[in-house]
């Protein structure tokens, strides 16, 4: 069994519960929370969500609305999978490659959904936890675990309900893409490149 798989179990029978040791994945567990108080007072204008002609304005558009959700569940659901899943992918990757995960995921995600859909952006960070899912399920077929199964019904579920009123087909389907060319980006190219660099 992997390490991971001990780590998900470690945490599955201590329950959920937040520790608050410094990780990158329980600051965007915070920022999550503040992102969702800030929608939920309104405290933006109506137009802040539309994509505009400034290049620099989207692209900070595309990392402040990937911490907005727009209501409690929408929060608690995502900060879940990140507690569980992203914790422990980032203990497995380092806070480096973390990061960078993070960023082209939201990067990719974003200009993917600027370029199909042109005027409105989306909430949430429902993307990043779709490229977490995709890597976990595209590592564990890579080592031959039969997991990797339930990983595709749980993608393509994900992927499906976008369909639903209120939810974002294009944030699933990008995100889930953008975990998928990370991975085989990190396995050709970052492991061979990285090596040594500090975390």
């Amino acid at each position: 069994m992997d390490l991971y798989y001990f780590l998900f179990l470690e945490k599955m029978q201590k329950g959920f519960r937040f520790n608050f040791n410094f990780t990158i994945t329980n600051v965007f567990i915070v920022l999550s929370f503040i992102g969702f108080v800030i929608y939920f007072l309104k405290a933006l204008p109506y137009t802040f969500f539309y994509f505009r002609d400034d290049i620099l304005l989207n692209f900070f558009k595309f990392f402040f609305f990937t911490f907005v959700h727009g209501s409690i569940l929408h929060f608690l659901s995502n900060a879940m999978f990140l507690y569980y899943f992203g914790n422990i992918l980032e203990l497995l990757l380092g806070k480096t490659k973390y990061i960078i995960f993070f960023i082209f995921c939201v990067i990719f995600s974003g200009v993917c959904i600027l370029a199909v859909s042109e005027t409105y952006n989306v909430i949430g960070i429902s993307g990043f936890c779709m490229a977490i899912l995709a890597y976990f399920t595209l590592d564990m077929k890579y080592k031959n675990n039969p997991q990797y199964k339930s990983g595709i019904v749980f993608i393509g579920l994900n992927i499906a309900i976008g369909f639903m009123p209120g939810i974002s087909l294009y944030g699933h389907l990008f995100g889930a893409i953008s975990g998928i060319i990370f991975y085989y980006l990190d396995r050709e190219i970052l492991r061979k490149k990285m090596v040594g660099v500090a975390e």
